[in-house]
């Protein structure tokens, strides 16, 4: 063919197509990325070292069981302390004996990450000013501030019901031993406490106010965690006020984990957008009534309805049944007025009584 082997729209790859997935058994080793730019060697000072490794040790889901058993010792040394700040001192160099301890008994599974994780990161980091993540293209602020598009806004979800709101400062990748390492995004965080009226939400719109500042001992977060969003000047507020603009990635969907989906398959959304035809196939129907035994019924065959005389109205009871085919017994023809009044036609109808061993016919 012509263009066998020339790249064109239908077959080049994709602009923000992620960096090769890796699987890892902890999960800060899956925040990864794609960088888009070159990446430079930054030594980490101790200060940053300690918050980036106590912010992985607090997002890993894994060291949970760790971190709950140490505030326990914590608590049971000494009650009057200040055990939450003696914990976040003291954890670091517990967890390093501790796994330590665990991989000499052999009694520590996926003991490689885990081992990598208690030894600490390396001393030498990489940043990087651009990245995708996620299918997602992030760009640090101060290269941002140079171009027209915007790709440094960021968002994360609170754990106090409203969202924190910032802009990319960097992009850190921070190394362990044996090849793995966290892809750290540290950001500014804007003053968006709700309660002081810093955020505004009216008709599904949000305005912020990034005038303020807060968390300034906590910038980090996983790569994987960030949500991208826009940032819009606010005409009806000032300066200081933007618009957040949420969106939705070409190519990139928001699928509900597992747990948050509902377990009935048996009902039908209409937010699904398949045209489809939903057939019931009921074989044999089986009516149980309270005080009579079960029944089956052919539903291969129709039902034969029985006609009352009271106006032409059809009572499907079964009591009002019985007492009509017992009546119809008595007479040989039942004869139900079909016409108006002006007219002297009747139609003759012929009812079947049915039995109770047998099928109904018609």
């Amino acid at each position: 063919m012509y263009f066998k082997g020339v790249e064109t729209k239908f077959n080049q790859p994709d602009r923000n197509e992620d960096a090769p997935y890796v699987n890892r058994h902890l999960t800060v080793f899956e925040s990864q990325c794609r960088p888009l730019s070159k990446g430079i060697p930054v030594p980490l000072d101790e200060n940053t070292r300690n918050k980036a490794e106590r912010f992985i040790l607090d997002n890993s889901p894994e060291t949970e069981v760790y971190l709950e058993e140490h505030l326990t010792e914590v608590q049971q040394r000494d009650m009057a302390a200040n055990h939450k700040l003696i914990h976040k001192k003291e954890f670091r160099s517990w967890f390093h004996k501790k796994i330590y301890d665990l991989h000499q008994l052999g009694s520590l599974e996926h003991a490689d990450e885990l081992l990598a994780l208690a030894s600490g990161s390396n001393l030498l980091a990489y940043s990087y000013q651009a990245c995708i993540v996620n299918g997602v293209r992030f760009v640090s602020y101060n290269r941002d501030q140079n171009r027209i598009t915007q790709n440094s806004g960021v968002c994360v979800a609170g754990t106090e019901g409203f969202n924190y709101y910032g802009q990319l400062e960097e992009i850190l990748e921070v190394s362990f031993t044996g090849s793995y390492s966290v892809v750290l995004f540290r950001c500014k965080w804007f003053n968006t406490d709700p309660k002081k009226k810093k955020t505004i939400t009216v008709n599904n719109i949000t305005s912020i106010n990034v005038s303020g500042e807060w968390y300034k001992d906590e910038l980090f977060i996983l790569a994987s965690q960030a949500k991208q969003v826009f940032y819009i000047d606010d005409l009806v507020r000032g300066r200081d006020w933007k618009v957040v603009q949420e969106v939705n990635h070409r190519q990139v969907w928001d699928f509900p984990d597992a747990s948050d989906m509902i377990a009935d398959v048996d009902v039908v959304h209409d937010t699904n957008s398949l045209n489809f035809v939903l057939t019931v196939d009921l074989g044999e129907l089986v009516v149980q009534q309270s005080d009579v035994p079960a029944t089956q019924v052919n539903m291969a065959h129709r039902p034969s309805l029985v006609v009352q005389e009271d106006d032409g109205f059809i009572n499907d009871n079964e009591d009002d049944m019985a007492n009509s085919v017992e009546e119809a017994e008595d007479e040989d023809e039942l004869i139900v007025d079909l016409s108006d009044d002006n007219t002297d036609d009747v139609c003759p109808i012929d009812v079947d009584v049915i039995s109770e061993d047998s099928d109904y016919s018609t």
